[in-house]
């Protein structure tokens, strides 16, 4: 497929043909006016890279095709830069990405070809088999050969023998039709007893196998490896392993070993050879976009550095520190954000790139410095003690060269008491005690999301005087007795301040405010009593307080006739009498009870039958009945008697009975059905 005659200019974009196996790659002609070339026709695959070769008089560009579906492609060439050709640095536009669409992107130089050794050695003993493998970016191209510079007509992807000879000796590089040539291979076929064979590309962070190699057929014993003539290790067999080579590791090397020949075993040394490790990555380099920036701006600081071509698939990780403290631990990723930074984030910044076999590299150090917009505000009061009554200013100062544009907002402890605008002074025109408090001011900017906050700053607003209390003397009034009131309130402030009370009965003034702190009222009537309030005031400060409600009741005096008097006292009198009487009752009538549960449980302790003590709230038994148990039965005997058995302490055979008389007899005489007779009514009976 070939393009437009015409060729492509600068920013044109021109619908082509578009196949799923066929796709055109743009090249670089050597047109004066710099202008896209004509195009070459390729077969490809789908996804395929194309890597077309350096062309004379021009540059080739490499083109990454991406095939969707069969439909025209959409191509953008890349950007000129006026009628100047494109050099290898610059890089092409991309077209817009539809569905069905092919994109190409002009990228710069051309990927290069690798050739590996097998068995990995550049030093090979005559007669040892060697291959030469060409490494390409895609499969399916030609390869062509070079040994010295001079092209070997042979398309492989191999060169091999089985038997190497010393005329095989050289450089040798490949190259496929669309990439550069490789880097070239130095194969050295020599005739020796022992040689050493090292790699031919080495990367820090290798693990790498030395030999210390002889001619097929000879028992061999004793390697041993030397170092710049020091001797390295000795081993057993033949291969020496560096794990994760480092840098230092680089030197002259050379090898001895024992060999039996002619029927003893003698020492040979191979000659020096020159053992260089490959940095697998560049010294990493840090900067930070954009620099010198305000506070508020978002920084990203990126840790670039190179892998070395043959090793692009190795993983890297980075780490980003801030005078010497780590700030992002190690990542994939090879940047660090300083959202909104501040001016505690400027600092000197380095970053660590390493990879898996622990090979890390620190970058170069640069400052970062993040302008302050504005200063950390402060509260600041026109007086550190406010006055009751008295103006209160208070104002947040920041500076900053874009002071101007700030925005002020108050708090008192933790409420906002002045949202947001561009006063920063914050009024209280009458000054009281519950302004009092924490206060602090918040300062942001305009056009950012910068915002600070002061240190809090305790605010006490100083009382005038304290809250008056009102007190009535004396304490009970009655009818026709001097009354006086009292309004107390203590000066609290260290200025001089005139206090001013006024009184108030049911909320109607009763005095007017004046320097007087009492109200006097002569012979007072019951009228006078009510609810009293005091209230003082500073005029000066306008600061006025109300005292607590006080009750007062005035006692009117007795009015009604004099010859009631006597007979309301003799009945009060009778009735106190009476009371007193019935407590004396009550009190005999527990102590009798109490006595004679005591007189029963001691009965009962001595083995004595227990004789039933009738309660208080059973009936005294009929005449002609006997009372047995829970059942009233018909009495033998005229009359029943209750008898208490008590035992004398001195002489146990001598019983005490206290008979008890007809219970109708003392019934009718002390009216209690329950009384039992004193210790004095007691009879003795000899058992």
């Amino acid at each position: 497929m070939a393009g437009p005659r015409g060729g492509w200019s600068q920013g044109t974009v021109t619908q082509l043909p578009c196949r799923k196996t066929h796709l055109a790659v743009l090249s670089f002609g050597s047109s004066r006016d710099g202008h896209v070339g004509a195009a070459n026709d390729l077969t490809v695959k789908e996804n395929q890279k194309i890597f077309p070769q350096k062309l004379d008089g021009g540059v080739a560009m490499q083109v990454c095709v991406t095939v969707l579906q069969e439909q025209e492609c959409l191509m953008k060439t890349g950007t000129v830069g006026g009628r100047q050709p494109v050099n290898e640095n610059q890089k092409g536009e991309a077209a817009s990405l539809n569905s069905g669409q092919a994109i190409l992107i002009i990228s710069g130089a051309a990927d290069k070809a690798v050739v590996s050794v097998t068995p990995n050695w550049t030093k090979i003993l005559q007669g040892d088999a060697v291959t030469l493998t060409c490494i390409l970016p895609s499969a399916a191209q030609e390869y062509f050969w070079f040994k010295d510079d001079q092209q070997i007509h042979q398309n492989s992807k191999t060169l091999s023998t089985q038997s190497a000879s010393s005329e095989k000796s050289g450089e040798y590089r490949c190259q496929g039709r669309h990439t550069e040539r490789s880097d070239p291979v130095r194969l050295d076929i020599v005739n020796s007893a022992v040689i050493l064979q090292i790699p031919p590309s080495i990367y820090e962070g290798d693990t790498v196998s030395l030999r210390c190699h002889s001619a097929p057929g000879y028992s061999a014993r004793s390697p041993t490896l030397y170092k710049d003539d020091d001797t390295v290790v000795q081993y057993t067999n033949s291969l020496y392993l560096v794990k994760d080579i480092r840098m230092s590791a680089a030197g002259r090397y050379s090898c001895t070993k024992e060999i039996y020949a002619y029927g003893r075993y003698q020492t040979y040394r191979s000659s020096e050879e020159t053992l260089s490790i490959k940095e697998l990555f560049s010294i990493p380099q840090i900067n930070a976009r954009p620099q010198g920036t305000s506070e508020g701006t978002n920084v990203t600081l990126t840790c670039n550095t190179t892998l070395s071509p043959p090793r692009r698939g190795t993983q890297l990780q980075f780490a980003f520190y801030k005078d010497g403290e780590r700030v992002q631990d190690f990542d994939i990723s090879n940047t660090y954000q300083l959202w909104s930074a501040r001016p505690e984030d400027s600092g000197s910044y380095t970053c660590k790139v390493k990879t898996a076999t622990n090979i890390c590299k620190t970058s170069n150090s640069i400052h970062v410095t993040i302008q302050e917009l504005f200063t950390f505000p402060k509260v600041r009061a026109n007086a550190e003690l406010a006055i009751e009554g008295a103006e209160m200013t208070l104002t947040c100062d920041a500076t900053g060269p874009r002071a101007t544009e700030l925005q002020y907002a108050f708090y008192r402890d933790e409420h906002i008491v002045k949202g947001f605008g561009p006063s920063n002074e914050y009024q209280v025109h009458v000054a009281k005690s519950n302004d009092s408090g924490l206060y602090a001011c918040v300062v942001k900017t305009s056009r950012s999301n910068i915002i600070k906050r002061s240190i809090a700053v305790t605010i006490q607003v100083q009382e005038l005087f304290s809250d008056p209390e009102i007190e009535v003397s004396p304490p009970t009034i009655s009818e026709g007795v001097n009354m006086t009131l009292t309004c107390n309130a203590t000066r609290r402030s260290v200025r001089d301040t005139e206090i001013q009370f006024a009184f108030y009965k049911n909320g109607e003034i009763v005095q007017d405010f004046g320097l007087s702190n009492k109200y006097h009222v002569s012979s007072a009537k019951p009228e006078e009593g009510g609810n009293y309030v005091c209230e003082a005031r500073a005029l000066s400060f306008s600061v006025k307080r109300i005292s607590n409600v006080l009750s007062i009741q005035v006692q009117a005096k007795y009015t009604g006739p004099d010859y009631l008097l006597p007979g309301l006292i003799a009945t009060l009198s009778a009735f106190l009498l009476v009371a007193v009487i019935l407590m004396i009752v009550f009190r005999r009538r527990v102590t009798r009870s109490f006595k004679k549960q005591q007189e029963v449980r001691e009965k009962k302790d001595l083995g004595f039958p227990e004789a039933r003590v009738r309660p208080e709230n059973e009936k005294a038994p009929k005449p002609g009945s006997t009372h047995t148990g829970d059942r009233t039965e018909p009495a033998q005997e005229e009359e029943l008697c209750y008898a208490d058995i008590k035992i004398n302490s001195t002489n146990k055979e001598q019983l005490v009975f206290s008979v008890i008389s007809s219970y109708q007899n003392l019934s009718s005489i002390f009216g209690d059905s329950s009384y039992e007779p004193m210790d004095g009514e007691s009879t003795t009976i000899q058992k």
